[in-house]
């Protein structure tokens, strides 16, 4: 979602820089997540649950770019 919205809901849009933004955003938000559930009982803060988050958000946003190239060969396809 968050590729999505900074390329403007457009597969043509994305690029590396597009992907690096979500990657850091959705990371940013898996490192605020798991501090804010210290102050829920029976929660804590846990290391391995941002690096999930983080490895989550790597492999959402590799999908997202083989989807825009797959999207962008068959476009191309269709032209010829």
């Amino acid at each position: 979602l968050t590729s999505r919205a900074l390329a403007k809901a457009r597969l043509r849009n994305v690029n590396w820089k597009v992907l690096l933004g979500a990657v850091a955003i959705s990371s940013l938000y898996g490192v605020r997540h798991p501090y804010h559930q210290r102050f829920v009982p029976g929660r804590d803060f846990d290391l391995l649950d941002m690096v999930a988050d983080a490895i989550g958000s790597i492999i959402g946003a590799s999908a997202v770019g083989a989807w825009s190239i797959i999207s962008r060969r068959s476009e191309t396809r269709d032209v010829l």
